[in-house]
């Protein structure tokens, strides 16, 4: 999974990947909260489709800088998920 860069600096959304032919996917865990910091790697929440189920992770060291979905979210292919910031 590929996070997008977003236009504040050092900012990066974490996209919902593409998942095979699915549309949506569900938030079924979220591993991470507004502020925390995370070592790239970190689980960072868990999508489910009809097809698979996937755990989205950090692609750098970060903090988080937004939470965009909650526990239970249908989310579309593409949408951002969360937001990663600079790390302090």
């Amino acid at each position: 999974m590929r996070p997008h860069q977003t236009d504040a600096p050092g900012d990066v959304d974490v996209l919902v990947p593409v998942i095979g032919a699915v549309a949506t996917a569900v938030v079924v865990a979220l591993h991470v909260r507004l502020g925390d910091h995370v070592e790239r790697g970190a689980v960072l929440l868990e999508l489910d489709t009809d097809k698979a189920s996937i755990e989205i992770t950090a692609e750098t060291s970060a903090t988080i800088a937004a939470v965009l979905v909650a526990l239970g979210d249908t989310v579309a292919i593409g949408a951002v998920l969360l937001r990663l910031g600079q790390s302090a």
